[in-house]
């Protein structure tokens, strides 16, 4: 789906290198944790990942269907709508009637256990809800690979359990899921992991 071969990266000619040598392979429903301490490129590593930022070195192979989706750690949903209507917004943009467009957002809902927050607006929704809203919402736009940066981090424990089980879901229907991230519960559910710290 997706290959970075020797990919170095800096911010400027006489900056220090960000990245150096990164290698990466990246399949169909895979779920690769990017860990380290802050300031060894995590967020860099995932924007090349997800086609934002050219590399400095090296090269990004990409299948030509593999269109990225995103998550951040603050989400723009549409806070005066429905957790229903959010995740029903990319069926209607690609022309499902609403009605049918309703019906896949429901699925999608239970799919992440948020069956009981369809008619709730996006600002009554909790920080967790509202990251497995987005996480739905990915899914309804049918992208093949989605991209988060730092998931968790303003949640606390029992909703970053939520939210990584969420994504465990995404990855299990086939999406490749690569997720910045210092968060051990994120860790644990990942099937890969690539630690940027790991020869410091």
């Amino acid at each position: 789906m997706i290959e970075l071969n020797d990919i170095w990266h800096r911010y400027g000619r006489t900056s220090r290198w960000v990245l150096t040598g990164i290698n990466l392979s990246i399949h169909a429903g895979e779920f690769w944790a990017i860990t380290g301490p802050s300031g060894r490129g995590k967020s860099t590593l995932l924007w090349i990942v997800g086609g934002l930022l050219v590399p400095t070195q090296g090269t990004r192979t990409v299948e030509p269907d593999c269109h990225p989706s995103f998550v951040l750690q603050q989400n723009p949903l549409l806070r005066r709508r429905s957790a229903l209507d959010n995740v029903a917004l990319p069926f209607v943009v690609r022309g499902d009637p609403y009605h049918v467009a309703q019906q896949r957002a429901e699925a999608l809902l239970s799919t992440f256990g948020l069956s009981q927050c369809a008619g709730r607006r996006g600002r009554f929704l909790s920080g967790g809800e509202q990251q497995r809203v987005c996480i739905a919402r990915a899914a309804a736009c049918g992208s093949a690979l989605l991209v988060c940066d730092e998931p968790t981090g303003q949640l606390d424990n029992a909703n970053s359990r939520s939210v990584a089980e969420a994504l465990l879901v995404l990855a299990r229907t086939g999406t490749a899921i690569v997720a910045a991230t210092h968060d051990p519960v994120v860790v644990e559910q990942a099937s890969h992991v690539l630690d940027l710290g790991a020869d410091s």
